[in-house]
């Protein structure tokens, strides 16, 4: 190397020319909040029927992936035990409540609904998953999304107190030295809802409220993936209530404990406040008039779309299914919940955003006749074998948000979340791709005392969907 090759590295700060440089394209950012349309009232909130949020401000920018863009909710609750209300019960909300008060929640974009997400609970709770151990431990409190760290209803800091050879004579053990062992049940995650949404009040039967805010892009693939401005093309947000009789989704708690959460007999409690907040933004004059040209030709659209497919598998030790309903897709994921017995979900106080493992041996998708994985799992729980399963998910994580929020023990334990990463398989443009889907479990239990012997299984595809956009018409079409 010559000397007139060399540099000569200078530090920043004694660089006295330099200056930051901020962004100067916009003018100014507007929160701009709608009801649904149908009404405000309790009874319309917390009915089956449908709520529409609809948007026709077609000389305004907005931006619906924008993490101030999201759905805020607000609900009453009253807590019981042993069919009485008592206000010390102990029980309180579950993580992520706000997303099981629904069944559906779609976003149409000009002619067409472009993303459907049946059973938005259990999509955002994988989306969460994925999102790292900072939504998990702070941010997650925005969203309502604070998990569980052990299968306890228990906020208990230790359980009992135990010495190692204490003799019965009390007179003798006293200043002796015992080694103790503390027993917990403690679960993290409940203790800090508890200490959130069961704050003290003056008598029991007094309603508790809890507020949560959703943003767009935790729940829609869309949201997520085309952060972009967009101009005169309207839309509609559609949330549809999840049926009252399934409140337990939103709640965890003891034996004997409940709660009045849209099914009081004075129509107090569930949902009392459902607003859409969507973030407007007012660029520069020359950029406005840029943006306007853009906006008047057809545009493409391409982003992972969120498909949620329910299946009731019941007691079956190896169970297969085809599904021909999706384009290309590039993520897979599977959990299990408990239906019957013991194991039951479907009740306050066995949590319904747990994730069984179900005795897993391998799970198998085929698309296109290619196999995935490479080679079967050939896991086994029962000597705490499972790498294969964890490791998937870890990696996929990496895709979806950042790192995993789950440890070994806990994706065992609590959050046993199967996945296929599909990001880098080539595919053909199709009209529909057959999937084909296949699990063998280690094995079955003979009862649903512990482990589940009966199931429901969720899949959920993210699947890869390209669409034109003509704004100033409202039209938008399929094109793949």
């Amino acid at each position: 190397m010559t000397t007139s090759d060399k540099k000569i590295l200078t530090p920043i700060q004694y660089n006295l020319a330099s200056k930051p440089v901020y962004d100067t394209s916009t003018e100014s950012i507007e929160i701009i909040t709608k009801t649904p349309i149908e009404g405000s009232t309790t009874p319309n909130l917390n009915s089956i029927n449908p709520l529409t949020f609809s948007w026709v401000a077609a000389n305004r920018c907005f931006r619906l992936g924008s993490p101030k863009s999201g759905l805020r909710i607000k609900i009453a609750w009253i807590s019981r035990s042993n069919n009485n209300n008592d206000r010390n019960a102990n029980i309180t909300l579950a993580s992520n409540w706000p997303m099981y008060l629904f069944s559906c929640i779609s976003l149409r974009l000009g002619s067409k609904i472009i993303e459907q997400i049946d059973y938005p609970g259990i999509v955002t709770d994988i989306q969460y998953h994925m999102l790292g151990k900072e939504v998990k431990d702070d941010e997650g409190e925005l969203y309502g999304y604070i998990p569980d760290s052990n299968v306890n209803p228990s906020d208990n800091l230790f359980d009992s107190i135990r010495y190692a050879n204490a003799p019965a004579d009390l007179a003798a053990f006293a200043g002796a030295q015992r080694a103790v062992t503390c027993v917990s049940t403690n679960n993290a995650g409940y203790t800090r809802r508890k200490n959130l949404y069961n704050y003290p009040v003056g008598a029991d039967g007094t309603l508790r409220y809890a507020e949560a805010f959703v943003p767009l892009n935790v729940i829609f693939g869309f949201c997520s993936e085309y952060d972009k401005i967009l101009k005169l093309i309207p839309f509609d947000i559609i949330c549809k209530r999840q049926e009252i009789s399934k409140y337990h989704h939103c709640v965890f708690g003891g034996q004997n404990t409940d709660v009045y959460l849209g099914n009081d007999p004075q129509n107090q409690t569930g949902i009392i406040s459902l607003t859409l907040d969507v973030e407007c933004v007012n660029p520069v004059p020359k950029l406005g008039v840029e943006l306007n040209r853009v906006f008047e030709n057809p545009f493409e659209i391409v982003f992972l779309q969120k498909i949620c497919r329910g299946y009731p598998v019941g007691a079956e030790e190896i169970f297969t299914a085809e599904t021909t309903a999706y384009k290309m897709p590039r993520a897979i994921f599977f959990v299990f919940k408990g239906t019957t017995g013991a194991a039951n979900q479907e009740t306050p106080t066995q949590c319904y955003q747990f994730c069984k493992h179900a005795n897993m041996k391998k799970l198998i998708v085929k698309i296109d006749e290619m196999s995935y994985p490479a080679r079967d799992q050939n896991c086994d729980y029962s000597q705490n074998s499972y790498t294969a399963f964890y490791q998937e998910f870890v990696e996929i994580s990496k895709e979806f948000g950042g790192d995993s929020s789950l440890g070994y023990k806990a994706f065992k334990d609590l959050y046993s979340i199967y996945t296929f990463d599909l990001m880098k398989r080539t595919g053909k443009d199709v009209s529909k791709c057959v999937v084909n889907f296949m699990y063998e479990r280690q094995e079955v239990p003979n009862d649903n005392t512990g482990d589940p012997k009966e199931l429901f299984m969720y899949m959920i595809i993210y699947d890869q969907r390209v669409f034109k956009v003509n704004a100033r018409d409202g039209i938008v079409e399929e094109i793949f």
